[in-house]
C-alpha cells in the first residue's frame, strides 16, 4: 500500500475522480499510485481485461495518457 495515497485523494480532486472510478471496474484487480502521485496504475488478471480498463479510461478521460505493460515475475 501507498502511505500517501490518502492524502493524495485529499488534495488532489482529479487523482481522487480517477482511482475511483477504476476502482469501481470489476475488470481491475488492483489500482494504486505511483510514489507521491506522478502516476496511477492499475493491475489486473489478464491482458483482455487490462485493454478493456484503457479503453474506458480513454473514453472518460481523453486528455489521459496511457502505457500497457508487463510484469515480470
Amino acid at each position: 500500500n501507498n502511505d500517501l495515497l490518502d492524502a493524495a485523494k485529499k488534495s488532489n480532486p482529479a487523482m481522487r475522480e480517477l482511482i475511483n472510478f477504476l476502482g469501481k471496474q470489476k475488470i481491475c484487480d488492483r489500482v494504486q499510485m505511483s510514489g507521491s502521485g506522478s502516476c496511477c496504475y492499475v493491475i489486473c488478471r489478464s491482458k483482455k481485461n487490462l485493454l478493456k480498463c484503457e479503453k474506458l479510461v480513454k473514453t472518460k478521460y481523453r486528455s489521459y495518457w496511457t502505457a500497457v505493460t508487463k510484469t515480470i515475475t
